[in-house]
């Protein structure tokens, strides 16, 4: 039977969903968030280098699974998916991210997240390509249940011509539930 790239996305959605049900019912866990975010450079069209001149879509979303709250920390972990339409063809990112995060510093509401993550890179006539990368997410709520993320990304990316460690800054709204 071949493996078509629509079963594989349906195997990980279904997959994802039944991850995130099972995990959802579990006690473990202090709370569960949601995330979208777009990456600035490619939503303001200043990738000219990599000729993405125009204003280009490129979606992370990140779903967090949030431990026990500490006296000043707590522990996530972060299931992270990227989805780009660049010049060239889509660029698509899975990934899994641990990450501590401080909540109690000098403003009582600001969140700093330190995370390492490993993940697949897939672009057309790649197939997957092993990734890792470094997480430094800030956050602020703006409502009760809503805050504002920025997360700055140092992304290993095999994919490219010359392999490189790059970085990213992706702003979005993160919704705890």
């Amino acid at each position: 039977m071949k493996v078509t790239r629509n079963r594989i996305w349906i195997i990980t959605i279904s997959s994802l969903i039944l991850f995130m049900l099972s995990v959802y019912k579990c006690n473990a866990q202090d709370g569960i968030s949601f995330s979208v975010l777009q990456d600035v450079k490619l939503g303001l069209g200043m990738d000219k280098k990599h000729m993405n001149p125009n204003p280009t879509l490129d979606i992370i979303v990140n779903m967090n699974w949030e431990g026990k709250q500490y006296d000043y920390y707590y522990f996530t972990v972060q299931t992270q998916y990227e989805r780009a339409n660049l010049h060239d063809g889509y660029f698509s990112r899975y990934s899994v991210h641990g990450i501590w995060n401080l909540n109690t510093l000098i403003l009582p509401k600001l969140k700093l997240g330190f995370g390492v993550g490993i993940g697949m890179i897939h672009r057309p006539n790649t197939g997957g390509l092993g990734s890792y990368s470094g997480t430094l997410d800030v956050s602020y709520p703006i409502a009760k249940k809503l805050s504002v993320i920025a997360k700055n990304e140092w992304v290993r990316r095999p994919d490219l011509i010359t392999p490189k460690l790059g970085y990213n800054l992706a702003l979005g709204l993160n919704y705890k539930f």
